[in-house]
């Protein structure tokens, strides 16, 4: 899951692989896959709460990132917390729902079975659910063999208010962050037995909007996007 040199790409732990494979050559902009934030990293506007369709249930948790079979993923628990809590205390939950969406997302590559994609909605909801399903599942319908994990380091993050369809704001509940996702530690095998090459730059920023759930307490990932290739923000990290 490697940004691709001078191609377009998808966000989240399914990049280069999907990418790669699926022969997505082109611009330098962010694939239409790649679902935008809320709100932008510079101006936080209010997130409106989708508390009901955000409804997060514990699928399977995953520890490692070496090969797992289907059956032996273990059992995944959703980042919780009663309350949003303060700044600093939001991203902090926020953070550890994106690094469980990569930890799922790696373990599920590396079980090498696409009905595992449902373990996702431990740590993805709404439009980012879907996306990142739609990256695994097409890219293990590929054939090929995923092996090792993606990591990911917080660079910098801002807390604001969701809003509710009354208007009444919770406040730090929607939390937007940047982060740096390192893919040196991913090795991809064609069907074809052969490398797969992911690109000379393996670390990169993606940027990812996080939601807190009031119904249960729930921290999801609802949205991600890359800057744009050519654009004037720094892409790698």
């Amino acid at each position: 899951m490697s940004r691709v040199t001078k191609t377009t790409a998808y966000t989240g732990a399914v990049l280069a692989l999907a990418l790669t494979l699926t022969g997505c050559n082109g611009g330098g902009t962010p694939g239409g896959n790649s679902t935008s934030a809320s709100a932008s990293q510079s101006s936080l506007a209010p997130f409106e709460d989708g508390s009901s369709s955000a409804n997060v249930s514990s699928s399977s948790a995953s520890s490692s990132s070496t090969s797992a079979s289907s059956s032996a993923l273990p059992e995944y628990k959703p980042v919780t917390s009663k309350k949003p809590g303060g700044q600093e205390e939001a991203k902090a939950s926020a953070f550890k729902a994106v690094e469980l969406l990569y930890t799922v997302s790696s373990d599920v590559l590396n079980s090498g079975d696409a009905k595992n994609a449902d373990r996702l909605s431990v740590a993805a909801q709404q439009g980012e659910l879907t996306q990142q399903k739609a990256n695994v599942e097409k890219t293990l319908a590929t054939g090929a063999t995923y092996r090792g994990a993606s990591k990911v380091e917080l660079i910098d993050g801002l807390a604001g208010p969701s809003v509710h369809a009354d208007g009444t704001l919770v406040e730090n509940a929607s939390v937007n962050l940047r982060v740096c996702e390192d893919n040196s530690g991913v090795k991809i095998t064609g069907k074809d037995g052969k490398p797969v090459d992911t690109g000379a730059t393996q670390r990169f920023i993606v940027k990812y909007a996080v939601l807190w759930n009031e119904d249960d307490g729930v921290w999801s990932v609802v949205s991600s996007e890359l800057p744009p290739l050519n654009g004037p923000e720094e892409t790698s990290c």
